[in-house]
């Protein structure tokens, strides 16, 4: 979505929005220091819109890349760790 409309950006967007929220709740209710390792990917998502900005599409790419890969992790540490342990 670089420097154009799509009609399923907002979609996006809003589920993109509530599955953060959530992640980060149950990130909070296993070990409210568990929400930090979010600092990575919200980090990247935050270059991205920078690139965005800019008109740059390669550090787009890159950061918005790292920002889906870093999130995926992120969200099967934080599920793997809220379904498979008790909490601390």
């Amino acid at each position: 979505y670089v420097g154009r409309r799509h009609p399923i950006q907002g979609l996006d967007r809003l589920l993109a929005s509530f599955n953060v929220l959530r992640v980060c709740g149950l990130g909070l209710a296993y070990h409210p220091l568990l929400v930090l390792i979010a600092a990575a990917p919200l980090g990247c998502f935050v270059r991205a819109n920078v690139a965005k900005r800019r008109r740059d599409f390669a550090m787009w790419a890159q950061y918005h890349g790292l920002w889906h890969v870093l999130g995926a992790l992120c969200c099967a540490l934080v599920v793997f760790l809220s379904e498979a342990r008790p909490p601390p």
